[in-house]
C-alpha cells in the first residue's frame, strides 16, 4: 500500500515467484489503514467492523432476556464498547458521526428501550458519557503518555497544532 504514490510506486512486488499485489486497504492490530490516507475512509471501514459486534451483542440480548441489567451492561461494555472505540485516540481531527449512532444504538440494547427513545435518556439510564466526552478522555490520555524527550517528532508536531490553534 502506498499513501498518494505514482504510478511507479504501486507496481505490483515480484518476490521468490510471488507477485504481490498492490492493495488499497488493509488492517494490522484491528486497525484499518487506507491509500487515500483520509480518516473519513478509515472511519467508515471501523464503522462496518463494528456494525458486526452490535449484531452479535443484539443476539446475545434477545437470546439471554433473563440475565440482570448489570450483567448486560458489563458484557455491552467489554465486547461493543471497545470494538467502538478502539483506535479512538488517533481521531484527532473528525468527529465520528459513523461510531456515534452504534455507540447510541449499543446504549439502548442493554435496558432493552426501543430505538425511538431519546439518545440522552438512555445514557443517562445506562449512566454513561456521550461518545465525545469518552473520545476526549482517550485521547487526553494518549497525548500525556508521550514525553518530548522521548518523542521529539511528536513533540513538535503538537507544538504545530498548538501554534495554528487547529483542530488536531
Amino acid at each position: 500500500m502506498v499513501l498518494r504514490g505514482d504510478d511507479k510506486d504501486t507496481a505490483p512486488l515480484t518476490a521468490r515467484n510471488a507477485i504481490i499485489e498492490r492493495t488499497d486497504h488493509y488492517v494490522y492490530l484491528g486497525e484499518h489503514f487506507c491509500a487515500d490516507g483520509k480518516l473519513n475512509s478509515i472511519m467508515q471501514l471501523q464503522s462496518k467492523d463494528t456494525q458486526k459486534h452490535i449484531n452479535g451483542i443484539s443476539m446475545f440480548q434477545k437470546r439471554n432476556d433473563f440475565v440482570p441489567f448489570c450483567l448486560k451492561k458489563k458484557v455491552l461494555e467489554a465486547c461493543v464498547l471497545l470494538a467502538i472505540l478502539y483506535g479512538a485516540e488517533s481521531w484527532l481531527t473528525k468527529k465520528p458521526e459513523h461510531m456515534e449512532k452504534h455507540y447510541h444504538t449499543a446504549v439502548k440494547l442493554a435496558p432493552g428501550v426501543r430505538h425511538t427513545t431519546p439518545n440522552s435518556l438512555s445514557l443517562l439510564e445506562i449512566g454513561w458519557p456521550d461518545i465525545y466526552s469518552l473520545i476526549y478522555e482517550r485521547r487526553a490520555v494518549f497525548m500525556r503518555s508521550f514525553n518530548s524527550q522521548e518523542e521529539p517528532l511528536f513533540f513538535c508536531c503538537k507544538t504545530l497544532c498548538q501554534d495554528a490553534n487547529t483542530p488536531g
